[in-house]
């Protein structure tokens, strides 16, 4: 199996694509920068494409040579959560990359969100609680999630949302 991890050279991508390879999967690491990737001692043993989505593609699918799953970890501008570039520019560029791979092929996706889609609520957080992002941030992951979701429904295709908490430390 194929899979697809964009953000590669974030601090999560490095820990998931050591992860993938410690299971024998076949990974093709993709990030901004490849410099970044050049300290990793798995840069060696994935297939590593550089890309950044804001570049118009034809078919991103194939320009990955067809993964059979993507692990969406690319997000720019962080930790600035509360600019509005993510609503603006990261949201729509995410959106278009994502939908333009499920155009060409690619049947599941596993997407990054966070915790703050809750907002500031109080008490214990449940996936089934209504989302109330209170920052850009947070919405336009929010957003991103919902629309993904909505096209399953019209073109079939697996989809796992992860929302992460207060990542600290290895």
């Amino acid at each position: 199996m194929k899979i697809l991890v964009t953000g590669a050279s974030g601090f999560l991508g490095n820990y998931v694509v050591k992860e993938l390879l410690k299971h024998d999967f076949n990974v093709v690491a993709t990030a901004i920068e490849k410099a970044k990737n050049l300290k990793f001692s798995w840069l060696k043993k994935v297939e590593y494409i550089q890309a950044d989505t804001n570049t118009p593609v034809k078919n991103w699918h194939r320009y990955f040579h067809e993964p059979d799953i993507i692990i969406h970890l690319a997000w720019q501008g962080l930790p600035n959560y509360k600019e509005m570039f993510h609503m603006e520019r990261n949201l729509p560029i995410n959106y278009l990359f994502l939908k333009n791979l499920l155009d060409n092929g690619l049947k599941k996706i596993v997407g990054i969100g966070t915790c703050l889609e809750y907002g500031m609520q109080s008490g214990a957080l449940k996936e089934d609680l209504d989302t109330m992002p209170d920052n850009p941030y947070a919405q336009a992951k929010d957003d991103l999630r919902k629309k993904i979701d909505s096209l399953r429904y019209e073109m079939g295709f697996s989809f796992t949302w992860i929302r992460l908490f207060y990542i600290y430390g290895k």
